[in-house]
């Protein structure tokens, strides 16, 4: 989805409602399972556009977790300017691909990675889990 938003720099608002939706149904298709799929590394780079079909696909399925019984997952694991802060308290549930669909729009619409201001993990850690 990066390589297509960089290319077209001026996206109709209706395509970015749409491309929202089809990533919102991929979710709630991996969320719905029982037990829930987590993605856990949510990001414009792991969502392909068909441009021809106005379609997307959510993809990179390899740090996905099947929520066990516990109902929360324990390992912190993804890409630091997409992992919501309960990921880094090492216990969240299916929620922080939630957060990190936002993280999508956020660079969907400035076309820009999010904290790209910050130099380091590290610096991101710290600008997520500080409270404002």
């Amino acid at each position: 989805m990066v390589g297509y938003r960089k290319k077209h720099k001026h996206v109709d608002l209706r395509a970015v409602k749409k491309w929202s939706k089809q990533i919102l149904e991929g979710l709630h298709y991996l969320h719905s399972n029982n037990p829930p799929i987590i993605h856990r590394d949510l990001k414009c780079d792991n969502i392909f556009v068909n441009g021809n079909q106005g379609e997307v696909k959510i993809g990179d399925l390899g740090l996905a977790a099947i929520l066990q019984q516990a109902n929360s997952a324990h390992s912190v694991i993804g890409t630091p300017e997409f992992m919501a802060p309960e990921l880094y308290e090492e216990e969240y549930n299916e929620l922080v691909d939630i957060y990190a669909f936002g993280m999508c729009l956020l660079e969907l619409v400035t076309v820009e990675y999010p904290y790209v201001e910050c130099a380091n993990a590290a610096q991101i850690y710290k600008k997520v889990t500080s409270v404002s």
